[in-house]
């Protein structure tokens, strides 16, 4: 296996400095903060600040969901529909924006940033009521463009889930979907999880259970609405490409779902060794995260 880089090892300790509180809580603890923040209301999102944007944003308003599209210097007839992660209970965070607002530029693309409904005001029920109609007006009012769905972590699951809807329920489908460490079982209780739990720094999982328990509401989170991973009619799915790093607990799950569909025309799976959950949306001065980003910019634009 690959040395891991200089710059990707203080990266991952920060990390672990960073996420070290949510690491240590409770389930008991996490719940009454839940429970808390349900009690002060949903508070409207607002961007991270000192974020220095190198193309043009724009926000709108469907069905009072917040969306962001992020356009290039030029026109252009490639869309990425974007789904942030963050577990389904944060929106987009400073490194999403970033990477975002790198694809736009870079790629020349328009990005479709949804701010959707989040746990634990909301439920994924919600966001596919707001979600499925948002998008058919969008292919609707946009017939000729090529469209990509892409997420990472939470995000990458539910990219890969609604494409799945969109396969059973008829909408229009994606050209590509990219997928970036994607959470494709939100059960999350694989057997293999506890051997990572120490290499992980951002993601531990009893909470990523309790965030997956808030999200489904009551739901069984063996719908592939939920969990893309059981979705029955897998060999439907094309063009789906993959990359994760092999230190991240969802990291056996992920292998799960790709050895369902690594034979099905188009998909990849990029495995970084080493490397820690959403490593493609770190700094570029790490050199693999730099190596990751240009094959994600490659991905999209061909």
């Amino acid at each position: 296996m690959s040395k891991k880089s200089f710059a990707a090892q203080i990266t991952a300790l920060i990390l672990r400095f960073k996420f070290k509180r949510p690491r240590s809580a409770s389930v008991a603890k996490l719940t009454k903060q839940f429970e808390k923040q349900k009690l002060r209301g949903e508070q409207p999102y607002v961007i991270p600040k000192k974020i220095k944007f190198h193309c043009n944003v724009c926000k709108s308003v469907f069905r009072g969901m917040d969306i962001y599209t992020l356009t290039g210097s030029a026109a252009t007839d490639l869309t990425v529909l974007y789904f942030s992660g963050s577990g389904y209970v944060h929106g987009p965070m400073k490194y999403h924006w970033i990477m975002c607002d790198r694809i736009a530029k870079q790629c020349n693309a328009k990005i479709i940033l949804p701010i959707y409904p989040l746990a634990p005001f909301h439920s994924y029920r919600d966001l596919y009521e707001v979600m499925v109609p948002m998008y058919n007006k969008y292919v609707a009012d946009n017939p000729d463009e090529r469209i990509i769905f892409m997420g990472d972590s939470a995000g990458g699951g539910l990219a890969l889930a609604f494409y799945e809807y969109a396969i059973e329920r008829g909408l229009r489908l994606p050209e590509k979907v990219v997928a970036v460490s994607p959470w494709v079982d939100i059960a999350t209780d694989n057997s293999e999880i506890k051997k990572l739990a120490r290499k992980d720094p951002m993601i531990v999982q009893h909470c990523a259970q309790l965030w997956g328990r808030l999200w489904a509401d009551g739901g069984d989170v063996s719908d592939f609405m939920l969990s893309p991973i059981h979705y029955a009619n897998t060999e439907k799915l094309t063009n789906v490409h993959i990359i994760a790093g092999t230190d991240g607990i969802l990291f056996p799950d992920i292998k799960l779902f790709f050895d369902k569909i690594k034979n099905n025309p188009g998909c990849t799976f990029t495995v970084g060794p080493r490397m820690n959950h959403d490593y493609p949306l770190y700094p570029s001065v790490i050199p693999e995260v730099r190596k990751e980003q240009k094959h994600i910019m490659d991905l999209i634009t061909h």
